[in-house]
């Protein structure tokens, strides 16, 4: 018996003793730790959302909003408690890509569920749906306006696109250093050697990134609650979605009983999402380097050049100016439906363009328009000159092979990924303009509401669901996605090298 005791002891002691190898587990515990503070923070917002409610408008509060967070908040502390926190130096960066589209998809579920639970469509596509074209600043809906949300989800649901316009410039900024690319022309140009030297530290430039931008939430806020037509929880619903470029309007006061000085707020915050976030830092640290950007002077040129395109119009009013900003910022706020046909292409051609690099606008960027410039107009006159040995520079810096080959690649997807969307709504009966409208309207997470395609949102079946929650995603994450593709191709052709 006390030999058994003894054994049944050791067994104890050696069970105790044993010290697992975190260091063979260091991508696993990478995943764990950024689901766990992701997790943490979704919290946060859900007690934030509850709070807010709580002061302002007890009768709305939902009690999905203290559960969902408690439930975050348990998890994600579990996850943080329970693990040691990993290092980073055996992470290459498509594992970082795919983890972080991961962590996109766990996030994007997260926040339909209170969607889901209040939601009159019961299917719950149909709220991730929602969930993901909040989250990635797009701005449809499957909800018909007829039958609206508890003022809750509909706060809710802006939050959320707030939450993903600030999210995309931040995890942007953060992950392409962090996946030690040397390029400065990925996916954003504001990464130039001005920047890094003003600002060296990650951290400290995503602090001002933050505060900027709540602080324009905050300004634009109080301009409109100073007007004293609009209740403070409409002045901050349409800030959040004009700074964050979503375009979902409010129920009660939609676009049409606007002012016009209610309407010119809204055009300077549009514009606002739509610039260089760090360019807008370097503005206001030092003002007269502003304009010295490339991408914000064409990015000024062309906004002049629309007001100049839309004036075309025979009954030219202000909503059509505000329709042309909301098309070019990727914005998708309808305000005016009767354009002519020059002033439709027009519009078009600016919701598939989109915003500048480092907003939170979608579409192709205009920078990566003013590269295939810079870099056609290099080998043009390489041809006709052949000693000409010009390098190509963009912001003062140098434009690498590297850069063109990802300027290429991102050219290449972000075109086959239009062409395929748009044959798969017309596979699934849509006539070729509408198929074409509507991939446009997803992939550039502009909505697609100005050209009033709405009706046919409202209507999607299963398939389209899921074939539009990837087109949004694609959309935003297109950097990322790029580089998780490319991990996986690369993997594939080391497997088959080595069989």
């Amino acid at each position: 018996m006390r030999r058994y005791f003894k054994s049944v002891l050791s067994t104890i002691e050696q069970i105790l003793a044993y010290q697992i190898p975190w260091k063979n587990y260091e991508k696993s515990l990478w995943v764990i730790s950024s689901i766990s503070w992701m997790l943490i923070l979704l919290s946060a917002c859900f007690f934030l959302i509850f709070t807010f409610f709580y002061f302002y408008n007890q009768k709305e509060i939902l009690e999905i909003f203290p559960v969902c967070g408690s439930g975050c908040l348990f998890l994600g502390g579990l996850g943080v408690l329970a693990f040691p926190s990993p290092r980073l130096s055996g992470i290459c960066a498509g594992e970082k890509a795919l983890t972080t589209l991961f962590i996109w998809g766990i996030v994007a579920v997260i926040i339909s569920i209170p969607i889901y639970v209040h939601s009159p469509k019961k299917e719950f596509s149909a709220a991730l749906f929602e969930g993901v074209s909040c989250l990635t600043t797009t701005g449809i809906s499957l909800i018909s306006e007829k039958a609206p949300l508890p003022a809750m989800i509909e706060f809710w649901r802006v939050f959320v696109q707030w939450m993903g316009g600030i999210g995309i410039v931040l995890l942007s900024f953060t992950l392409i250093p962090a996946l030690k690319l040397n390029s400065n022309l990925i996916v954003f140009s504001e990464f130039s050697q001005r920047l890094q030297k003003t600002t060296p530290r990650t951290q400290t430039v995503a602090m001002h990134i933050i505060s900027l931008y709540l602080g324009v939430t905050l300004v634009l806020t109080l301009l409109l609650w100073m007007a004293g037509a609009l209740p403070f929880q409409t002045c901050l619903h349409y800030s959040m979605s004009c700074i964050s470029t979503g375009g979902i309007q409010s129920y009660h006061y939609p676009l049409t009983t606007l002012s016009l000085y209610e309407k010119i707020i809204l055009i300077s915050g549009m514009i606002l999402g739509a610039l260089p976030f760090l360019g807008l830092l370097q503005g206001i640290f030092c003002p007269k380097t502003f304009f010295k950007d490339t991408q914000i002077r064409g990015y000024f040129i062309l906004c002049g050049i629309s007001v100049f395109v839309i004036s075309t119009h025979r009954h030219l009013t202000f909503d059509y100016l505000f329709n042309v900003i909301s098309c070019i910022t990727s914005t998708g706020f309808p305000c005016a439906t009767a354009l002519n046909s020059i002033s439709s292409l027009w519009c078009l051609f600016l919701i598939l363009l989109g915003g500048c690099s480092g907003s939170s606008a979608g579409g192709f960027k205009l920078f990566r328009i003013q590269l295939l410039y810079y870099i056609s107009k290099n080998k043009i006159l390489k041809t006709f000159r052949p000693k000409h040995l010009a390098s190509v520079y963009y912001n003062g810096e140098p434009v690498q092979q590297e850069d063109v080959a990802l300027l290429l690649t991102s050219v290449f997807l972000y075109g086959a990924g239009y062409i395929g969307v748009t044959f798969a709504f017309s596979v699934l009966g849509y006539t070729p303009k509408i198929a074409c409208l509507l991939s446009c309207g997803l992939i550039t997470n502009s909505g697609g509401a100005a050209h009033s395609i709405s009706t046919y949102i409202e209507n999607f079946s299963f398939i389209e669901q899921w074939i539009s929650i990837c087109s949004m995603l694609l959309g935003r994450l297109e950097a990322v996605m790029i580089l998780g593709i490319l991990s996986i191709v690369f993997k594939i052709r080391r497997g088959m090298q080595f069989i």
